[in-house]
């Protein structure tokens, strides 16, 4: 999997390339924990390059929408592209 940021407005744009799976859906994790402990609110999910996404990597986007951005009124996540 390979992450790219680009900030774009008043979004993060975070492409994800390649596969989502058990070995490495940390690393996604990692990333968007970073970019929370920065500041970041909207976050944009550009999946468009996935090849593969496991269920432990749909199981990812589902928890952490509910539990980042359900309880907040001033964030936005937006998911594009992934099936």
């Amino acid at each position: 999997m390979n992450i790219t940021t680009e900030k774009i407005n008043d979004f993060t744009v975070l492409k994800i390339d390649g596969r989502i799976d058990t070995s490495n859906f940390s690393v996604l994790e990692e990333e968007v924990n970073q970019l929370f402990s920065n500041g970041v609110n909207n976050i944009v999910f550009d999946c468009s390059g996935l090849n593969y996404i496991s269920s432990s990597g749909l199981r990812y986007f589902s928890l952490h929408r509910k539990k980042r951005f359900c309880c907040r009124e001033d964030s936005i996540y937006a998911t594009c592209n992934l099936l």
